[in-house]
């Protein structure tokens, strides 16, 4: 868990994961140099339980290369990612690693995704693709998972690489095209996952330079890839990315995105 400036959220995220029922797992924060006062409060727990693992950059690396450094850390064989303002429901990571498990050709496994405010009040939910099959036709035209739902298997990071810089912060979703070279795709139906949407979260303060990147991931994939479906996603949100991000600028379609009243 990439962890920059988030001392409001940190202590509900932090025992949202160390309150998982799996019996045997560890817990990797990396620390992007905040200014405030999460070292503190990771410290606190990290005297207080041992299956904290901390991480320090010496330097401000930005999530795409925190989230690498966590997984360069990590032991396990399966990497539950988590953003330092969200909360984890009980029973994610165990339905989630059990999913895997049962699954062994699945290289992610996100799920459905609760969407509360500042205060933790819920004001929508996102329900996404289940089947392999489903996610695999909406991956040309959108992300089909919620990235700090998921939970990927180590191998699929080792066999195809980590985050790339480049596109963040559509990192995760041109990471979603090579994992599908090598593995399936799945959802669980069910939200393991509040994702907190307030002023300071990246989806709000940063969806401007999310949607160009978006343009910059489908360009790659048409050109590395090809495919029509990705083709034609990619004219059309390039024909339209001047219309919707004003829509996005305001907020409408984020609302529509997680089914928030207008």
């Amino acid at each position: 868990m990439p962890v920059y400036n988030s001392e409001k959220y940190l202590r509900e995220t932090i025992e949202s994961v160390l309150g998982q029922d799996f019996p045997d797992f560890e817990f990797v924060i990396v620390e992007d140099c905040p200014t405030d006062g999460s070292p503190a409060i990771i410290g606190e727990y990290a005297k207080k339980d041992r299956r904290i693992v901390r991480v320090r950059n010496r330097k401000n690396l930005g999530i795409s290369e925190s989230r690498n450094r966590g997984i360069g850390a990590a032991r396990g064989k399966y990497i539950m990612n988590m953003d330092h303002d969200d909360i984890s429901m009980p029973g994610r990571m165990r339905m989630q690693a059990e999913y895997l498990k049962r699954h062994p050709g699945v290289g992610i496994v996100g799920s459905g995704v609760i969407a509360i405010d500042g205060g933790g009040k819920t004001i929508g939910r996102r329900e996404l693709p289940e089947t392999d099959a489903e996610i695999r036709k909406a991956l040309p035209l959108y992300a089909p998972f919620s990235h700090p739902s998921t939970m990927v298997r180590a191998s699929a990071y080792a066999t195809t690489g980590g985050y790339d810089r480049e596109f963040e912060p559509a990192d995760d979703y041109e990471l979603y095209f090579r994992i599908g070279r090598k593995f399936k795709f799945a959802n669980i139906g069910k939200p393991l996952l509040k994702h907190r949407l307030h002023e300071g979260a990246t989806t709000v303060k940063k969806i401007r330079k999310m949607i160009f990147k978006t343009l910059d991931v489908k360009r790659k994939w048409v050109k590395e890839y090809g495919g029509v479906n990705a083709g034609v996603a990619f004219a059309a949100l390039k024909q339209t990315a001047p219309a919707i991000l004003p829509l996005f600028i305001t907020g409408k379609l984020l609302k529509a995105y997680y089914r928030l009243p207008p």
